[in-house]
């Protein structure tokens, strides 16, 4: 039996990919630390006077928001949905971090909701970049804008909160006009 070409060469250098396997895990450890650093960012954004709402802090699922009041389930306990950042805790790296409006998959109507972004969003998702999944309904990675972004963490960080901002001015009124149609249906 021959072996072929790339079973040679990981063979030839397993200990250096063994170490490189095992910087990924702590880059993944650095990535979520870097991101959950954000909180302090989201909750000053969510004080900005045009916003003047809630934040969403949920770093224990990779997750950090802004939200309306309007935007709370009926008992104004929950978050329904959430112009949010979000990011693989576990496995993710710096690149991995995305934004988009977020739905909580355990409030009522939240199906209904999801399917009401959808809709609204259908027409110039693709164009704009932002692909759906889940309880994601419209979503995109942020990527650094520069390639040696960990030479300067804070600035990366505040690139995100300012796309954060951005998708707030977007996509606030599609969320407002979902939880409306929504109500409406209800």
């Amino acid at each position: 039996m021959e072996l072929d070409e790339r079973a040679k060469f990981y063979l030839k250098h397993k200990a250096q990919i063994e170490i490189w396997y095992k910087l990924k895990k702590h880059i993944s450890t650095c990535s979520d630390q870097f991101f959950c650093s954000l909180e302090e960012g989201f909750k000053s954004l969510a004080q900005q006077q045009y916003i003047n709402e809630e934040a969403l802090i949920d770093v224990e699922h990779g997750r950090l928001g802004l939200c309306k009041k309007s935007w709370l389930d009926e008992n104004k306990s929950r978050h329904r949905v959430a112009i949010a950042l979000g990011w693989n805790k576990s496995s993710g790296s710096f690149e991995d971090g995305y934004s988009g409006i977020w739905v909580d998959k355990d409030v009522a109507a939240a199906p209904k909701l999801a399917q009401k972004i959808k809709d609204i969003f259908d027409g110039v998702r693709g164009e704009r970049g932002f692909s759906t999944s889940g309880w994601w309904p419209a979503w995109k990675y942020e990527k650094p804008t520069d390639p040696d972004y960990w030479s300067n963490l804070d600035v990366f960080g505040q690139e995100l909160i300012e796309r954060i901002e951005e998708r707030w001015k977007e996509f606030s009124p599609i969320v407002d006009q979902a939880i409306a149609a929504v109500g409406e249906n209800e």
